[in-house]
């Protein structure tokens, strides 16, 4: 038997907290060939699984009660685990498909990477507007052409 200590992670317990700034959730007896990564453990009826460990000291996280068939992340920046929250760093190295094992309850997941594209555009020059319908008086035009370009007689 190995003794452990648990503490409860809490977003202000960042992980490079000092294990003696954080307060014991429980010190457990568990047997040597127990390995609690990749496993959901159950305490007192609340699901928990590991988020941090360092030798004998163990941080985890508290589970939701979460329904298998509802569970699915959509619009997520990394691969996250819908049953435990774990997110796979660096997510973006993967295939835009596949399977994983969650690295912290140990369910299997199949993810899918969803691309969304936008565009931004920029004038880089703008065309100046012709102008219509406006007087133009020619200097060398002729009475009847003004009349004609006015509109004031019919060819």
């Amino acid at each position: 038997m190995r003794e452990i200590e648990l503490y409860l992670y809490e977003k202000s317990n960042y992980l490079l907290t000092d294990w003696e700034d954080m307060r014991i959730f429980k010190i457990l007896s568990i047997p040597e060939d127990i390995d609690l990564w990749e496993n959901i453990i159950d305490l007192d009826g609340k699901l928990y699984a590991i988020y941090w460990q360092q030798g004998n000291k163990y941080q985890i996280r508290e589970l939701e009660k979460f329904d298998v068939e509802e569970r699915e992340n959509w619009g997520e920046e990394e691969i996250t685990c819908p049953v435990c929250g774990f997110e796979f760093s660096d997510s973006w190295e993967f295939e835009d498909c596949g399977e994983i094992t969650c690295g912290a309850c140990g369910s299997e997941l199949e993810w899918n990477r969803m691309v969304e594209v936008s565009y931004s555009t920029v004038v880089t020059k703008i065309n100046e507007p012709i102008k219509l319908g406006e007087e133009e008086e020619e200097e060398d035009c002729c009475d009847e052409c003004a009349e004609i370009i006015n509109g004031t007689i019919e060819i």
